[in-house]
């Protein structure tokens, strides 16, 4: 029909530097959007992204006046007829019906959190992300996820030229192509393709985005589709549902939102979306159970018991192996613990960069007052996977925190403790508060008891308490700890000693560089701890910094080894 696809035109790939999907910066122009560090991938310039744009023009569906498109990572759980219906409901101006359930990340809750009403202003696919203009340009202090002086006064120029009339980026709702239901025929009728390369010419002619970013994959087709998208929830009144967000959204984090299982199990269709698709080793393991079950031929009815079992979404399978990273009081480990948590066979507490949110943090078992991170950000989801932030909330309810978590509570004891948690930020902590609370009785508070239990759990996978947990193709799980921690922790009557001998990891000691000239009391206190790894008979690497570097591959060989591993042969260090 005249057209010449997107990837056949002697522009495409004009933006790139021929490195991967790095971007050229001399590419770049006044009227440029920068993307995120995060957002670069070839994806959104593939041949078969844009393909869809030409879907009622190919020939297999010329003739045909309706369709159902879908993504090659979707699991079906239910009868698609009423999408089907849908067609007979389509809005006149619309020629697509898409999910518009979006999940935004909170800088309170270092979490997604679910969006029913995000609009194109709110999306990252256009640069602004909930910004204002003003607060979206270039300058020193932002130099990516940022637009150029000329950038808006074009585009509105551009939409103007290309759709007719004003850009409101307040009046459209953020969709997803995922599961979708198009109207071919007014498609056709109103040109939307020739709309789309409108803006491809037009993104090209004046550098707008950059093909390895979400704008030019995503932002570009809002643009050519403005005014032409129904949403499901509301055009079926939430007869037929599609979940998006599973290729980058974790189930802790569906819990720590509020919703539950039936985010899941409520929904006929379930889009993986995002970097971690479920046949991936980083994948969400709860969320990878629709998937695995429907390769074994398994119907929705058949494993739709599986994911209502409450232990399903917190148990892991036994470890092969449990490990210690123990660390002396001036070893620099983040490098170390950083790369060795690449390999998908490790489950490290660590920060991670990576699929971070729900993964077990570095500080795990660091001290209370030790950490900014509990002290400033007490609303962090991941806040509530280290022992001293539970057993300092659990402190500060001990009084009245059974009755507050059954319900029983005078009013007065109630506004007193609302008021407590509203002020401290913590009220997305409350239910897993309130389970160790009834996990114990509600009775006085036990901090050595209340560890061993952490402990024990954390070595078992066992998650229940936790919205941290270890990915399904984890072997070995491992947690990160300093030599001070135990010792200053045994002075308070934790019984470290008695859980490492109970669970017997394996320990990597990372010894002190400066180990032999250190002063006589640091001196005292690394041998106290040597000698009772040797009392209890466990299994010891040690590990001399100063010649096992963390930018030397043969230390994580020597890691692996030491923990039964295959060699994993894609580090980045």
């Amino acid at each position: 029909d005249g057209f010449k696809p997107v990837w056949h035109w002697e522009e495409y790939g004009s933006s790139l530097s021929g490195h991967g999907a790095d971007w050229d910066r001399n590419w770049v122009n006044e009227n440029s959007a920068l993307p995120a560090s995060w957002d670069h991938s070839t994806m959104h310039m593939h041949k078969l992204n844009h393909l869809r744009f030409y879907i009622p023009y190919m020939r297999v569906f010329r003739d045909l006046d309706n369709i159902i498109f879908l993504d090659d990572d979707l699991i079906i759980q239910g009868d698609v007829q009423a999408a089907w219906k849908a067609k007979d409901i389509l809005p006149k101006e619309h020629v697509m019906v898409g999910s518009c359930k979006v999940w935004k990340y909170s800088d309170h809750s270092g979490t997604f959190a679910p969006r029913e009403n995000a609009m194109y202003f709110d999306s990252t696919a256009l640069a602004m992300a909930g910004r204002p203009e003003e607060e979206t340009f270039c300058n020193s202090n932002l130099t990516e996820f940022c637009v150029n002086k000329n950038h808006y006064t074009n585009l509105y120029r551009r939409f103007d030229e290309i759709n007719g009339g004003k850009l409101d980026f307040e009046t459209q709702k953020e969709w997803n192509y995922g599961f979708s239901l198009l109207d071919l025929k007014a498609w056709r009728e109103k040109e939307l393709t020739a709309v789309y390369e409108n803006w491809m010419h037009a993104n090209y002619e004046d550098h707008i985005f950059c093909e390895t970013s979400l704008m030019y994959g995503l932002g570009i087709a809002f643009l050519a589709f403005y005014d032409h998208v129904s949403c499901w929830e509301s055009l079926t009144n939430s007869e037929f549902v599609v979940r998006d967000g599973l290729g980058f959204v974790t189930y802790p984090e569906i819990v720590f939102s509020g919703t539950d299982v039936s985010f899941v199990t409520e929904t006929e269709v379930l889009h993986y979306d995002g970097f971690y698709k479920p046949w991936t080793p980083f994948t969400d393991t709860f969320f990878a159970i629709p998937y695995l079950k429907t390769l074994e031929g398994q119907t929705f009815q058949e494993y739709k018991s599986l994911l209502l079992n409450p232990e399903t979404a917190s148990k892991h399978d036994d470890f092969e192996d449990k490990f210690i990273v123990l660390a002396d009081s001036d070893v620099d480990v983040n490098d170390y613990l950083r790369i060795f948590n690449q390999n998908p066979e490790v489950c490290l507490t660590t920060n991670h960069a990576d699929w971070d949110r729900a993964n077990y943090p570095q500080d795990l078992f660091v001290p209370y007052d030790d950490s900014k991170t509990f002290i400033n950000e007490n609303g962090f989801m991941r806040n509530m996977c280290c022992f001293s932030f539970v057993d300092h909330w659990l402190r500060h309810f001990e009084k009245d925190g059974l009755a507050y978590c059954s319900g029983t509570a005078g009013p007065d004891t109630r506004e007193q403790i609302d008021l407590s948690i509203e002020a401290s930020g913590i009220a997305g902590h409350i239910p897993r508060l309130c389970d160790w609370i009834g996990m114990n009785g509600g009775g006085a508070h036990n901090s050595s008891k209340l560890f061993t239990q952490f402990f024990q759990k954390f070595f078992r996978g066992d998650s229940s308490q936790s919205p941290c947990r270890c990915l399904s193709f984890s072997k070995v799980v491992g947690a990160f700890v300093r030599a001070k921690w135990i010792l200053a922790g045994e002075e308070d009557g934790l019984p470290w000693w008695q859980n490492i001998a109970s669970v017997r990891p394996k320990i990597i000691h990372l010894k002190s560089q400066s180990h032999k000239h250190t002063i006589k009391r640091i001196s005292e206190k690394q041998e106290k701890i040597e000698h009772k790894l040797q009392e209890l008979g466990l299994t010891v690497l040690p590990v001399d910094t100063k010649k096992c570097s963390s930018s030397d591959s043969g230390c994580y060989k020597r890691f692996e080894k030491f923990l039964s591993l295959e060699h994993f042969h894609a580090y980045r260090i």
